[in-house]
């Protein structure tokens, strides 16, 4: 069965193709979560294979490899898998391969070279790998084209094709809307800061104190009933979990690397088919899994890197045949690091920009708390949507809620989405420019930047919006006369 691509892929897909035409070797396909950069890259799978070239699809995880190999098999791309003792098909033109298993073996000559979660590229191993294949297509998909500390891969790759973001995925269909619940505030000062995020050790030292909620409370009043992901930060935290849940009588399981294959497969079907409520995990599902039931996030593990961040909250928003919504409840604060996986983010080869550590953080949007109802919503707002409170324009002073109560946060006015969540859409909150540009200049300066760096046009509207606190409304005639003198193709 052959899927096919949505005006949207399909673009995205001839981008790719334009540029190993014109002579790239290396290219990243960056499209958020759920967005299809699987099915994108079974196309280019399906084209190579038609020319008579060997394909190589390299991912890091077992649980990567068979759902690659699914979505193949699916989609009619006849493969084989490389794994471990798992059964080998040599003469297979296309070879799904285990990172681990490829870098001890001589696979033979691959012209296209797939890179599953490439984010990691930079690694030894993959280097070695990679290395292999001077001459090969190398394509890698991300949705997070950035390492855990936020630094880019522009030393292994030459070019970078971005799709539609997450909130114009969820604004046509493609991503299911989400709402978060989060904690006034949460203090990760002096834990230490290793590989860009929080050491294994900090975290575990820093639960009994950091983490903050009733985390069985919260899920029976927000996400019973949702197939639930529990991202824990340590074997101990996870399996204390599960067992109050299940003490709760909650069907709900615990899994880590040290779980074996067969009780892993099995609590990930299990999920699936609804026959397990909630799946905790420590470091196995945060990335590339792919499990489209799954509508309820929790966070139990504070982490210093939006990529980690990003790729958790993207675990729930994938559609599903029924699913309305996700719910994430963020226990570790992580959205008020990070902000909202819908966040305008400036990203290229060199990393995320304009990023700024204090303490090990990513300077990111706020997020204001109202002193008066402790809701929580965007940092620029002046009039809280809940009960009417003015924030003073000088000297604030931002009150917690020491409580423990996760409140509601929201990312500013999506409206479409939130009518779909069933809640009351707030009037756009006054906003003062964030810069002293003329607008149109602005925007003309945005535009170019999007047109030189291949980003969607779209993202040079966001930014105007999240600086002019409205959408542009120029005619060509004005933009035309702010642009670069240079050739633009409108």
């Amino acid at each position: 069965m052959r899927y096919v691509l949505r005006p949207d892929q399909e673009e995205v897909l001839q981008k790719v193709k334009a540029l190993f035409v014109q002579g790239a070797r290396r290219v990243i396909l960056f499209l958020p979560t759920g967005a299809g950069k699987t099915v994108i890259a079974s196309h280019v799978v399906e084209g190579a294979v038609s020319k008579g070239n060997r394909v190589l699809f390299l991912a890091h995880r077992r649980e990567l490899i068979f759902q690659s190999s699914e979505k193949l098999t699916n989609l009619g791309v006849s493969h084989g898998i490389i794994m471990g003792s798992h059964p080998t098909s040599p003469s297979a033109s296309v070879q799904v391969a285990s990172v681990q298993t490829a870098v001890r073996r001589n696979l033979g000559d691959f012209q296209v070279v797939i890179v599953d979660e490439c984010h990691h590229a930079r690694s030894d191993s993959y280097q070695e790998i990679l290395n292999r294949y001077p001459q090969s297509a190398i394509l890698g998909l991300s949705a997070t084209p950035y390492r855990l500390d936020g630094k880019g891969l522009g030393k292994i790759f030459q070019e970078i094709v971005p799709g539609l973001g997450t909130r114009d995925l969820i604004n046509a269909g493609h991503l299911v809307p989400f709402r978060v619940f989060a904690p006034p505030t949460i203090d990760m000062r002096g834990a230490k800061i290793r590989g860009g995020d929080f050491a294994r050790e900090e975290m575990s030292r820093c639960m009994g104190t950091k983490i903050y909620g009733d985390i069985l409370r919260h899920w029976q009043n927000h996400g019973r009933g949702l197939p639930t992901v529990l991202f824990a930060a340590s074997v101990q935290q996870s399996e204390e979990l599960v067992a109050e849940f299940r003490g709760a009588g909650v069907a709900a399981a615990h899994i880590d690397a040290s779980t074996l294959p067969a009780k892993r497969d099995e609590a990930l079907k299990a999920l699936a088919s609804g026959n397990l409520e909630l799946l905790s995990n420590v470091g196995i599902l945060t990335e590339g899994w792919d499990c489209p039931p799954a509508a309820c996030g929790i966070m139990a593990r504070p982490t210093a890197s939006l990529c980690l961040h990003v790729q958790m909250v993207g675990r729930m928003l994938r559609t599903f045949q029924g699913k309305t919504g996700a719910i994430i409840l963020d226990h570790a604060g992580n959205h008020l690091r990070h902000g909202f996986v819908t966040d305008d983010r400036e990203i290229d080869l060199d990393g995320l920009k304009k990023r700024s550590k204090k303490d090990g953080e990513v300077k990111v949007p706020s997020v204001r708390i109202c002193p008066s109802c402790y809701a929580c919503m965007p940092g620029a707002t002046l009039v809280c949507p809940q009960c009417g409170h003015v924030f003073e324009a000088t000297g604030r002073e931002i009150r917690y809620n020491r409580a423990s109560i996760l409140q509601e946060i929201k990312p500013g006015p999506l409206k479409s989405w939130q009518r779909d969540m069933g809640r009351e859409v707030y009037p756009d909150a006054p906003k003062e420019p964030r810069t002293k540009k003329d607008p149109a200049t602005y925007y003309a300066e945005k535009l170019a930047i999007a047109r030189e760096r291949g980003y969607n046009l779209r993202w040079a509207d966001h930014q105007f919006m999240a600086t002019f606190g409205k959408w542009p409304s120029f005619g060509k005639g004005q933009i035309e006369e702010k642009l670069p003198k240079r050739s633009w193709a409108w």
